[in-house]
Parts: structure tokens; sequence; C-alpha cells
């Protein structure tokens, strides 16, 4: 069985006309990389004017040590907030104002993204070249909080999901977004919605009460960029997890790590694009539910391969690893995958 981890990188270089340049020239509109989630883009200007309680934040975001991450710039400003010693309340909504912002410029982004690819993008062909070497039901794991999978398996297989368990069952595949979705909310215990409030009022309350916030396990779809449900019956909160290097906590229903957990167990063949195995609760998922020694073929730029593969192997995930040092756009218009994925669709 086949799985696929899509990481930022998938996104970031997911339209073969339109590839990253080395010239240092970027396009507002490219579904950004980790280290440019708060770059000074006229269009995250404009959510970031939404949010200001994340604004003290930025700077450091923006600028990072050197050799510093912002995963873990995010998780020191986590630690300040939970500190057991004087935990800072402050940053529980600065962080909360984060979540907001980031389903509001991922949103607004890969919604530009999609539109100028119309919908020709290197996940289709992709998606397309595992339906034909008879990978029926892949497994799809993205750490992407865009919708750019979606419509390619929209585009590909007519397949709208209904509801947040559609992802898992009944669709074309199993897809797990491990870091929640743009269009994804969670439910606030016990708040009622105020159907005729201002959307930014009603975020800018929940930001306000973030630390006193009880969020269930109840995800919705979001239809509308309104913290209130479509119908009118539910508060949401943004079911989009902020990335932290240490102790990132999945953004998605329980019921899909268990269905994940499951398709873990089955597979035999994973293929990584875009993904820097920084994410160490999902390593540990691997290690402990993957078969002893699937084949993985890594797909990477040059010089980060020998990265990914250590990180990988300190997490302890055994695995027979095949590097190819290449893009996204690449791999896919290369075709030099087509026997790895041949070799899976046997295999399943």
């Amino acid at each position: 069985m086949l799985m696929v981890i899509f990481g930022a990188g998938a996104s970031y270089d997911s339209d073969p006309s339109n590839q990253p340049t080395r010239s240092g020239a970027k396009d507002p509109n490219r579904p950004p990389l980790a280290n440019e989630l708060f770059d000074d883009r006229p269009q995250f200007r404009t959510e970031l004017a939404r949010f200001p309680q994340c604004a003290p934040l930025v700077p450091r975001l923006r600028h990072p040590p050197a050799g510093v991450t912002i995963e873990q710039v995010l998780e020191q400003h986590r630690d300040e907030s939970d500190s057991p010693v004087n935990p800072d309340r402050e940053r529980v909504k600065q962080l909360a104002a984060v979540q907001f912002y980031l389903q509001a410029a991922i949103e607004r982004c890969s919604t530009a993204w999609d539109a100028s690819t119309n919908g020709i993008t290197n996940y289709a062909t992709l998606l397309d070249d595992i339906r034909h070497f008879g990978n029926r039901c892949p497994t799809l794991v993205t750490f992407n909080y865009d919708l750019l999978l979606e419509g390619a398996l929209r585009r590909l297989t007519g397949w709208v999901p209904d509801n947040i368990g559609q992802y898992v069952d009944g669709g074309p595949g199993t897809l797990v977004k491990l870091r929640g979705s743009v269009d994804w909310g969670r439910v606030v215990y016990g708040m009622q919605p105020d159907t005729q409030g201002d959307p930014d009022q009603i975020a800018t309350g929940l930001i306000q009460n973030a630390a006193a916030l009880e969020l269930t396990e109840d995800y919705r779809l979001v239809h509308t960029r309104s913290p209130v449900e479509q119908d009118g019956t539910q508060m949401l909160f943004p079911a989009i997890a902020i990335p932290f290097q240490n102790k990132t906590r999945f953004a998605c229903p329980p019921e899909h790590i268990q269905a994940l957990t499951r398709r873990l167990e089955q597979t035999t063949h994973v293929l990584v694009i875009g993904w820097r195995a920084l994410d160490r609760t999902f390593s540990a998922l691997l290690r402990r539910h993957l078969p002893t020694q699937p084949k993985m073929q890594i797909i990477c730029g040059p010089a980060d391969g020998e990265a990914v593969q250590t990180a990988l192997r300190q997490a302890g995930v055994r695995a027979e690893i095949q590097i190819l040092e290449r893009t996204f756009s690449s791999y896919v218009l290369s075709r030099a995958g087509h026997e790895f994925l041949a070799e899976a669709g046997r295999v399943g």
C-alpha cells in the first residue's frame, strides 16, 4: 500500500509553469514555506491588520537568529505562555491570533494560487500517475493548511466532502491533514454564536478569551471566513496547528489519527515530497506503526536529502530510503517516480 507525505515544499512548487526561481524574486501568491509564513507580502499585511494581537511576535518570526527555525521561535513563545513558574496569559491571546492569521492568510494565498494555475498542478499529475499504476486507495498525509490537494482530487475524481469524516471514509483515498485546514473549525464548547455580529469582532472576542475557551474534538467544515458555522448553530475556532517543532499537536479529529495508524500498518511504500521530517510527533507515529523496512522515496532539494534522512534515523524510523534530489516539478515532469509507483501498485 502506498502512502504519500506532503510538506510545505510540495505546495510551494506545485505549479510546473511557475517554478520557484533562484533570483530571489518571489510570487506574492506562492504558497509559503514555513519560514515565509509571516513574510511582508501585501495580502499577508492585510490579514495581520485584522489580527493585531499577534503583531508583537512578527519581528522575531520574520527575522529569527541564524540557525533557528520559525518552529523553534513559535515554540519559545508557547513555552512562555504556559510556563509553570510565570505563565504569560497575553502570549495565549497572541498565539490564538496567530491561528486566525494563518487560516486567513493561507486561504487567501492558496485561493489566488489555485485560480492562477486553473488546476494544472503537480498534485493533479502525481495523483493521476498513482491511479495509472494501480494504487487505487492511497493514503495521503499533508502538513499543508491549503486546499490544493483537495482541489486536485476534486477535479480528478469529483470528490467533494460533505463532512470531516469523508476525508478518511468513502473517498478516493484516505486524506489526513495533520495540521488542520483553512476550511476546518473546532466547535467551541458552551458558546452561543452571534449570527448577526461582525466576523472580525467575533474573532477578536474569541482571541481575547482564548485562555478560557474549551475546544471540543468536534470538527466542522467552514464555508465562509466567519467563526460562526454556516447554519448558525456553532461557534468555531480555527482548526490550525501552529507549527511547533517538539510539541506539535495535531489539528484533526482523533478518528483521522486512528485511520492513519491502521493505514500505516499496511504501508509498504512511502513517498515523501517537500517534508523536512522535523515534526517529531508524526515521526514517532511512523516509528511505532510502519512495518519493518518499507521502501521510502524522498523528494527534496539539493543538499537537503541527508538532513531529512538523518532526522528520520534519529526518530527511529527504519526504512529502505532512496533520496532523489529533485524539485516536485522535476520529479513529476521527468517521470522519475514511475518505477517506484508501479512497484507500489503491484504490491498493493
